[in-house]
């Protein structure tokens, strides 16, 4: 169930709701309304202005009704205190990290283990570093300082996939090759062939 809290008009009132709520279970707001709530409640009930023991009383009423752990109520404190407001700070940051291995350190990955047969990470990495330091190669300088595990990353990343798609597939024999088929010589009237089943023994009496 989901109980109103806006009949709270004092910390005394606010005390007994949590002494009266112990055991009782109740539904939180919905989260886009929690923020809004937890605003209204701190200006509500001054809680900038109040003692150590409201305070108190206050974060754990906060807590009861959202449903947020101490830790996160002490933060969106904090974030009203500073901001004189809240407003939720996840998603995607306002400037993305920039992306230090890029489509040329996938082209220079794809253009070593073309070469060379898809290496060990350790090997792939001692290439790039030779293809720098030896031969001035400087557009290996990424590759050369990537991590070994972050060398596997790129490799079962979709743009090396496809990229090495076309060359890594087997090639069909032109002629196929009978495995495991058990049939009698076929001489053609030449000598020298001489048939022998040392594993099979199905043609013994019949």
């Amino acid at each position: 169930m989901t109980l109103d809290t806006a009949r709270l008009r004092t910390i005394e009132q606010v005390e007994s709701f949590l002494q009266g709520t112990a055991e009782v279970g109740f539904s939180p707001p919905p989260e886009s309304e929690r923020y809004e709530w937890i605003g209204r409640t701190l200006k509500q009930f001054a809680y900038q202005s109040s003692d150590r023991r409201q305070r108190g009383l206050l974060r754990c009423f906060i807590q009861r009704v959202t449903g947020y752990s101490r830790a996160q109520v002490n933060r969106l404190i904090a974030q009203h205190r500073d901001s004189h407001g809240l407003k939720d700070r996840r998603g995607a940051p306002a400037v993305p990290f920039a992306k230090r291995y890029g489509p040329a350190a996938l082209r220079c990955l794809i253009e070593i283990d073309r070469a060379h047969g898809t290496l060990s990470g350790p090997a792939t990495k001692k290439l790039a570093e030779r293809a720098l330091s030896i031969h001035g190669q400087t557009e290996f300088a990424a590759l050369a300082g990537i991590s070994v595990s972050h060398l596997y990353n790129l490799r079962k990343s979709l743009g090396y996939v496809k990229a090495r798609v076309h060359f890594t597939q087997t090639t069909a024999p032109r002629t196929p090759v009978t495995v495991g088929v058990r049939k009698r010589p076929d001489p053609q009237g030449r000598a020298g062939f001489l048939r022998v089943d040392s594993v099979h023994q199905g043609d013994y009496e019949g």
